[in-house]
């Protein structure tokens, strides 16, 4: 997986409640890789949204099992083409590192810089 790729957003300036009042429904597309079995990727398109601090909170919960942290973050932020939530049971077919890149994506775009907080952690 590629987790240096781009989100590309079109940066506007907005008033902080028009931010805030979008950025809990906005959904945002983005790309990733999605491994075939066969040691080949396709390209496959999702829609995320960013995570509110309601939302961080649940999250922070199972914050001792990693691999149950992102796949609350895909629950509560990843969407189908519909625009409807994927079932616990359907992210749960998904390869380890999919869930991983798609829920790293997320925290990203909601403002969590993991490396930074990965980094203050082994400080500490």
């Amino acid at each position: 997986m590629k987790t240096d790729d781009k989100i590309k957003l079109d940066h506007e300036e907005l008033n902080l409640e028009d931010l805030i009042i979008m950025g809990d429904d906005k959904k945002i597309p983005i790309e990733i890789e999605f491994p075939m079995g066969t040691g080949e990727m396709v390209k496959a398109r999702a829609l995320i949204k960013q995570l509110t601090m309601g939302e961080l909170d649940d999250v922070k919960v199972i914050n001792d099992n990693p691999f149950a942290a992102n796949l609350l973050v895909l629950e509560l932020a990843l969407f189908k083409s519909n625009g409807e939530h994927f079932s616990i049971d359907e992210l749960k077919l998904l390869p380890i590192g999919v869930v991983n890149t798609v829920a790293a994506k997320i925290m990203e775009i909601s403002g969590v810089n993991l490396e930074e907080q990965a980094q203050k952690l082994r400080d500490f």
